[in-house]
């Protein structure tokens, strides 16, 4: 394990149709409406298995699963932690309950009884039994990003009073790890001696402890015999945490933090079907919804390191995605602002946190900032999600915070990708690679960019031949941004100068990117003005950004609508399928969620709002797994069978569909 994270345990025992007909709209919204819209119930096959999922909150860089319904001998322990800072299972139940009679010697097998509840909520872990005569409830929240509750309630529903004896045994799978003891602490250790988690023992109980061999295991068991009335309960709570001076919290306390952590999530799911978008009268459509916010929350990162503010993993599902992506970034900012506004400006804050000199933001940024990427920076959309957070919030102090890091950001694209200084920027690196060159798109085997070249701007920045319509329709929109936020600060000179720059600009758009002949925007080589004749989403993000014109917006339409091109099984394919290139490559043909936002809001900003509607409709029906309980929200998509492909649980997904499901 990677100690840096001082990741330690201290444990306290005290489809049909997609627009329905009935609108459920005036329906309170409760958490336990939504039951495993993910399916986190496996149980690790080993420290590395990253098929197995698990849930997060507040955060936190640990996590935990749910066993199988079918896994009896698991029932009572939540699979964990899953370590995202050394990318590992710690154990496959590190805690689970047990039950004795009060004598000691008779044990109330979990493993012998039935779910009532196996489930995971959002925000929420829960199994259910029945057990000798009570429901033994055993929950699972955060209280923070250090700090994962237990929470094992035995509720005697028998006519008589229960008397029970509790303990706990777990054990380590992860070979580098042993058990320890120390003034009533039970430690987990590794090899080298760093303490890795404690396991704080109650001071209301006296406990027996044993180890097992090589210390990999343990069992405890109280002397004390608990009584509980009939129509009573009795709770008593671990508490996992990062914090090794965590201080004790009391039964009261966490009783207290259980009511808030469901205020909170209840309160995230209110703000998200508050706006009584007609996607949400549909209850599939509102599953939907749940599903994106547990991906989302799954994927949220605290502080760690050189990290120094929350922000979102792209996904927590695969080892390669353990950092904040800025295109990433700005996309996610988007979707949070819509439940928690807050996390939205500390995930744009992060990535600006490692703003260089001369003003760049980096690709993707990691909690050891030596592995940074400075190879390229991504397309330029931080403005717009500061926007986006702006519209929920009216935070003014944050827009004066970001405007003079956004503007630095916004020229520094100019400076050092406007290879011949014509006002039209270019993709490109640092590194004089092609490669990263095509990274800094985030269409990184784009079919458009199979021919391209690079030109040396400067010692330290090279540009793609070619200039890209979509960059500079993302560099329009910004500058319309920007002086929003200009004028929000009462800087009328600098808003009337951006707006000037921001018509000069949508000029050039039409005239030097749109071809009339075959009515699509497309990127041009530098030196000649020659279309690069690809049909690919780059095309419509003109009318997302509102630099096209309406006639030409109109032309793309028909380009969208045609079933040989963009209007598939699972519309909008990032290259049209009728190119020769056309297959399911990374990004040379599947369908990208966020390419599907672009382009049906860009249908909307010019008035074509059925056709909007219909390639919604299409997209919720068609796309596998959207609207299946329990099913992963995918990397991207197949536009020919709509299946899944690639990383599971991804977040930028989930922003774009939770954004189009909540958009009137």
């Amino acid at each position: 394990m990677n100690t840096r994270s001082y990741l330690s345990c201290v444990i306290f025992f005290s489809i049909p149709l997609i627009f329905s007909c009935s609108d459920i709209s005036n329906v309170e919204i409760d958490r336990f409406q939504f039951p495993n819209t993910l399916d986190i119930k496996n149980i690790p096959a080993g420290t590395e298995d990253w098929n197995s999922f698990a849930f997060f909150d507040k955060g936190s860089w640990f996590g935990f699963a749910l066993p199988q319904d079918s896994a009896n001998s698991y029932y009572g322990s939540f699979p964990g932690p899953f370590m995202l800072d050394s990318q590992k299972w710690l154990s496959d139940k590190l805690i689970q309950f047990r039950l004795w009679d009060e004598s000691g010697k008779n044990e109330y097998l979990l493993s012998g009884s039935d779910y009532l509840e196996n489930n995971y909520y959002p925000g929420l872990l829960r199994q259910k039994q029945l057990v000798g005569g009570n429901f033994v409830t055993s929950d699972l929240f955060y209280l923070n990003s250090s700090t994962a509750i237990f929470r094992f309630t035995i509720q005697n529903v028998t006519n008589y009073p229960a008397r029970f004896k509790l303990g706990w045994s777990g054990r380590v799978t992860d070979s580098m790890y042993r058990f320890n003891n120390l003034e009533n602490n039970l430690l987990i250790e590794s090899d080298s001696g760093d303490r890795a988690f404690t396991v704080s023992l109650p001071a209301d109980l006296f406990l027996n402890v044993w180890f097992g061999k090589n210390n990999r295991s343990y069992r405890i068991t109280s002397e004390n015999i608990i009584e509980i009335p009939s129509a009573s309960s009795y709770s008593t709570y671990i508490i996992i945490s990062s914090d090794t001076a965590m201080t004790p919290i009391s039964p009261a306390e966490i009783e207290k933090e259980f009511e808030l952590n469901s205020s909170r999530w209840n309160n995230y799911l209110n703000r998200i079907f508050a706006n009584g978008s007609p996607h949400l009268q549909s209850k599939l459509n509102r599953r939907l919804a749940a599903k994106c916010l547990n991906t989302l929350m799954n994927n949220w990162r605290a502080p760690l390191d050189d990290l120094k503010h929350d922000g979102l993993f792209p996904s927590y599902a695969v080892w390669y995605f353990n950092g904040f992506w800025a295109w990433d970034s700005w996309k996610h900012a988007a979707a949070l602002a819509l439940f928690d506004p807050e996390l939205a400006e500390n995930q744009i804050r992060a990535m600006f946190d490692f703003q260089s000199k001369n003003e760049m933001i980096a690709d993707v940024i990691y909690s050891d900032s030596t592995e940074n990427n400075w190879r390229n920076s991504k397309p330029p959309l931080a403005a717009w999600a500061a926007e986006q957070v702006f519209t929920q919030n009216n935070d003014t102090s944050f827009i004066s915070e970001m405007y003079p890091k956004l503007i630095s950001y916004h020229q520094w694209w100019y400076e050092n990708r406007d290879h011949d200084n014509n006002g039209l920027c270019e993709y490109g690196s640092t590194d004089a690679t092609l490669t990263a060159a095509k990274w800094e798109s985030g269409m990184d085997d784009a079919v458009r960019f199979d021919n391209s070249k690079l030109l040396q701007n400067s010692e330290t920045a090279w540009s793609i031949d070619q200039e890209s319509v979509d960059l500079n329709s993302f560099l329009y929109k910004e500058k319309i941004t920007l002086a929003e936020f200009a004028g929000i600060l009462n800087k009328p000179k600098e808003s009337e100068a951006l707006l000037n720059q921001a018509a000069e600009l949508k000029s050039k758009i039409n005239r030097l990117f749109f071809d009339e002949e075959a009515g699509y925007y497309f990127d041009r080589k530098i030196n000649s003005g020659e279309f690069i004749k690809t049909f690919g989403s780059e095309g419509w993000i003109p009318l997302w950004s509102g630099a096209a014109d309406p006639g030409k917006a109109g032309m793309v339409r028909k380009n969208i609508m045609d079933t040989s091109k963009f209007n598939t099984f699972l519309p909008f394919p990032t290259v049209s399928r009728d190119d020769s290139e056309f297959n399911t490559g990374y990004w040379r043909g599947p369908v990208w969620i966020d390419q599907v936002y672009f382009g049906i809001t860009g249908l909307k900003n010019f008035g074509f709002e059925e056709e909007a509607k219909i390639l919604t409709e299409k997209l919720l029906k068609n796309a596998n797994g959207f609207l299946n309980l329990g099913a992963p929200i995918r990397e991207n998509y197949d536009p020919i069978t709509g299946k899944g492909l690639r990383v599971n649980h991804f977040s930028w997904s989930a922003t774009h569909i939770l954004m189009l499901l909540t958009e009137e």
